[in-house]
């Protein structure tokens, strides 16, 4: 073997090695002068939704023992701020757990509810935005301060860019924070959660941040307490990335850098 060839050999690959180490040593610096500082800072705040999550999927539904029980367990956990309840038409194993927190005397100061955004779409693809909906009306009727608004944006029956527009609908929402407002608690803080958040990303993205911009851009008196999406399960995590940087993005350039921005996961990335 030639002997100066190993040396060179052995020369060129320290440097590449060398070369490496700084920038990979370079790249983590940066990574926690951003992001672990900023961890480290943050004001975070839970969402607890064990009580009405852990119904999806079960072969039989929940009683009132059984979620007094998991309300017992969160609590164990020092989580205050619970949903406990998602209505409908329907009368629910929650209707009666409402019913039973408001016969106990249970303080609802922290207690949260879904409501639909709408009764649901006309025969001419766009929503009914008169009705007040009936999960809403419920939040009211069990003292539940504080609404977590269903919305989806990726609907393809409903005629976006034709008869329904993201005017209407950030229209809508704004009818319904006042409502809730004026009719459960004034101070309420309301939510809303982007339902379908990774497929509408994907396939109408300017529509998701448009409405994520108006909402931010609400006068003070009307903002919200903040946004909640959902990853569905079905997409990559430097996708989740890019597009959360994007609607916090858009929360910060209008001003609305108090608002909370809340993830749920779903499947495969729990």
């Amino acid at each position: 073997y030639d002997s100066r060839s190993i040396v060179l050999s052995s020369s060129s690959f320290a440097m590449s090695v060398d070369k490496h180490v700084r920038e990979m040593k370079d790249q983590i610096d940066r990574f926690h002068r951003k992001r672990v500082d900023r961890l480290k800072n943050l004001d975070f705040f839970a969402l607890d939704n064990s009580i009405r999550e852990s119904t999806v999927g079960q072969l039989r539904s929940h009683t009132i023992e059984n979620k007094k029980a998991i309300l017992e367990q969160v609590r164990k956990c020092g989580i205050k701020d619970i949903i406990v309840a998602s209505f409908s038409h329907a009368t629910r194993v929650d209707d009666d757990f409402c019913q039973y927190l408001v016969d106990s005397g249970e303080d609802m100061s922290n207690f949260y509810s879904f409501s639909e955004v709408t009764e649901g779409l006309k025969r001419d693809g766009t929503y009914d935005a008169e009705t007040i909906p009936i999960s809403l009306r419920k939040n009211k009727k069990y003292g539940l301060r504080h609404t977590i608004f269903e919305v989806d944006l990726a609907n393809a029956k409903c005629d976006w860019g034709g008869k329904w527009s993201v005017a209407a609908h950030c229209a809508m929402l704004r009818k319904l924070f006042h409502w809730a407002r004026t009719e459960i608690y004034a101070d309420a803080r309301i939510l809303v959660n982007l339902r379908d958040f990774s497929h509408a990303m994907t396939v109408a993205p300017h529509r998701v941040l448009q409405i994520v911009h108006t909402i931010a851009s609400l006068p003070a008196d009307e903002r919200i307490f903040g946004l909640i999406y959902e990853d569905l399960g079905d997409s990559l995590p430097e996708e989740l990335e890019s597009w959360t940087a994007a609607t916090r993005g858009v929360m910060d350039d209008a001003g609305w850098t108090s608002a909370r921005l809340l993830v749920h996961v779903h499947e495969q990335w729990d």
